[in-house]
């Protein structure tokens, strides 16, 4: 959830690559993207040195905090902030993430801390539960849910940016069809599905905590010559 990107030394800095000029404790925390091209052109951004662009998804509501940092901007003045008359202007590279979010993103990392410390204690995952397995330690269950479903349009708004970053070509769905299903899967961690619960729905010690995994959608299609099938 965490993208530096690595200088090239042309000026414009790498928006995608292995590594992303991250320290080693950032890269066993974090993952960089498999494609940037949908937001930055070549993927690259001019005109900075040093940049990192850090993404945060909060692993259960998925409420996302955007940072940028830098070395040096093309225009901006040696040893200070102001903008020279000459300097071709850099590139606006939180602008075209915070388009592709749904809602403002947190500026504050506190902030969004202190968010993902409530959200992971209260959060249950949308719609209806199909499935539950076992893989690697992990107890994963998948749950299906359609734009119907109370509060998933809006969950479903905030999930779908990872496909810019990891589906190449990939383009969101309408979310104005009620015929989509989507299948979200999540690792469960502790508790059984209502161990923990409180009367006000939230989470005392012991009770499970969700991680979301990943998800697809399907759509129903006519089958001659009385019946559906369904398309991932």
């Amino acid at each position: 959830d965490v993208f530096p990107p690595a200088s090239d030394g042309s000026g414009k800095d790498a928006a995608r690559g292995g590594g992303w000029g991250a320290t080693a404790d950032e890269r066993r925390r974090t993952f960089a993207p498999e494609f940037t091209y949908q937001l930055f052109d070549d993927e690259k951004a001019f005109g900075y040195k040093g940049l990192k662009i850090r993404l945060h998804l909060a692993a259960a509501t998925l409420h996302a905090y955007l940072g940028v940092t830098y070395a040096a901007r093309v225009d901006e003045a040696s040893g200070s902030k102001r903008q020279t008359a000459t300097a071709a202007p850099a590139d606006d590279v939180a602008g075209p993430i915070a388009l592709r979010l749904a809602g403002r993103p947190f500026e504050s990392y506190v902030e969004f801390a202190a968010a993902v410390r409530r959200g992971e204690q209260t959060f249950r995952p949308l719609g209806e539960k199909v499935h539950e397995y076992r893989r690697a330690g992990g107890v994963f269950e998948v749950y299906k849910a359609t734009f119907a479903t109370p509060g998933f349009r809006e969950y479903h708004a905030r999930m779908q940016v990872l496909l810019l970053f990891f589906i190449e070509a990939a383009s969101f769905i309408d979310d104005t069809d009620e015929g989509w299903e989507v299948y979200t899967v999540y690792e469960r961690r502790g508790g059984d599905d209502d161990a923990g619960l409180t009367a006000a729905g939230g989470v005392v010690d012991g009770g499970p905590r969700y991680a979301f995994a990943g998800y697809c959608t399907v759509y129903p299609f006519y089958f001659h010559p009385f019946k559906r099938r369904m398309r991932i």
